[in-house]
């Protein structure tokens, strides 16, 4: 009874003070690395979902135009030239269309022009530092120019550090932007265009979009496949 009554009013042991601190240790680790990962987590979602918004903005702007403007969307053109053809007369492009650039012959490529049917050309080019896209309207685009252009990168994508990537060196990659032509064979079926002769039947949009934290493996894909002046897509 003596050493039980010494033993509580002396309060806890040495021994028993540090097997505690060991047990907090590694609760306090756990709950960490819980954090940790729920944080990691919580940030792919987000990036994820805010990059999928940015690429279907894109993409529906090309689609069907901006706004309320469907006479300036893809599905309403009345050609889509061909990147292996010579430039429409008029229509001055810097850089110019490569011609021979990915995999196959102008596949994938950076420029989108098509011809409305009012006449105008509307000028879609993946910016060369891999961050957005550009869009003009009309005869001209200069890349180094900024008044001949209108970047469609909203404010709230660079809010988020979000980018349309595209890497020029490799354009042909998986993590790479880019638009792809094809013409069709005797059956009908989408081939690759081989000579500034094929006309462009179907067209397939491949957007890349991460934001600055996020590696290859966590970005999001979105693609379109359009057959021109048919609002049918394949």
């Amino acid at each position: 009874m003596r050493n039980q009554k010494r033993h509580t009013a002396a309060g806890f042991t040495l021994l028993e003070m540090l097997t505690t601190a060991a047990i907090l240790a590694i609760v306090f680790g756990l709950l960490a690395i819980i954090f940790s990962r729920a944080t990691t987590l919580h940030r792919v979602v987000r990036s994820g979902g805010d990059a999928e918004n940015f690429g279907i903005y894109v993409a529906n702007t090309i689609l069907y135009g901006p706004g309320a403007s469907w006479e300036q969307g893809l599905l309403a053109a009345a050609e889509v030239v061909n990147p292996a053809a010579t430039l429409p007369a008029g229509l001055a492009l810097s850089p110019k269309v490569p011609s021979n650039y990915g995999s196959s012959p102008y596949n994938p490529n950076p420029y989108l022009i098509f011809r409305t049917m009012s006449g105008d050309y509307l000028i879609y080019k993946l910016k060369d530092d891999g961050t957005t896209i550009l869009r003009a309207r009309g005869n001209n685009f200069d890349e180094t120019d900024e008044t001949t252009y209108i970047d469609l990168k909203p404010g709230w994508a660079s809010d988020r550090q979000l980018d349309l990537f595209f890497d020029e060196t490799a354009p042909a990659s998986v993590v790479s932007s880019g638009f792809y032509y094809y013409t069709k064979d005797s059956n009908g079926a989408p081939t690759p265009i081989t000579s500034a002769s094929d006309p462009v039947y179907y067209v397939k949009m491949r957007f890349v979009l991460r934001n600055i934290l996020q590696s290859d493996q966590e970005a999001v894909v979105i693609e379109r496949h359009v057959r021109v002046r048919n609002q049918i897509l394949f």
